[in-house]
């Protein structure tokens, strides 16, 4: 189980919720700004400055960070080598073999500039072409809606899925589930 916790709550709540994740056996938390254009305002102004709130209450706690490998690579490598990113471990946004020419040029940035924070890609798991499935689950988070249609089409078990292909069997790779540290 991964927690998340994003700065559109109070600030007196933003505090409380990593006591309380520590007392309840959690040692890691993830913290986001979220999303300022919709929804209540933030706390705080950015992702990085409750962190480091939180880092003063709950030393011991691991601070994981977010970044989009889908946008534009140097501005999300310098979100975590910001002096006061306060980020023991970054994830990113879900990633598949639709977006490995992304990923790869924000793991090219990420190695020229040497940033040695560790990062956990998410992978997702499709099991369904279904294009109602696919265009709510889109709601959330980026999918590759056409792509999967086609390679899951009529098959709602993923038996459709294909098989990696040999560049992204490789380790160091994004679609490879586990954590891969800097170059």
């Amino acid at each position: 189980m991964v927690l998340f916790l994003t700065t559109k709550h109070s600030l007196d709540y933003c505090l409380a919720y990593p006591d309380r994740a520590w007392e309840h056996g959690f040692r890691s938390l993830v913290v986001v700004g979220g999303n300022a254009s919709v929804g209540p305002p933030r706390c705080v102004e950015r992702g990085s400055t409750l962190r480091r709130l939180i880092r003063e209450r709950q030393p011991g706690l691991e601070l994981r960070g977010w970044v989009n490998p889908m946008k534009d690579p140097v501005t999300q490598v310098g979100y975590l080598l910001d002096a006061h990113v306060t980020a023991d471990v970054y994830l990113t946004q879900v990633v598949s073999h639709h977006n490995v020419a992304s990923v790869e040029w924000f793991l090219a940035e990420r190695d020229r500039r040497r940033l040695t924070i560790p990062g956990v890609f998410g992978v997702p798991y499709y099991r369904s072409g279904n294009r109602r499935t696919l265009d709510a689950l889109a709601r959330f988070l980026p999918v590759p809606r056409d792509g999967l249609a086609e390679e899951l089409s009529g098959d709602d078990r993923g038996g459709g899925l294909r098989p990696l292909s040999p560049p992204a069997a490789r380790p160091g790779h994004p679609s490879r589930l586990r954590q891969q540290p800097a170059g």
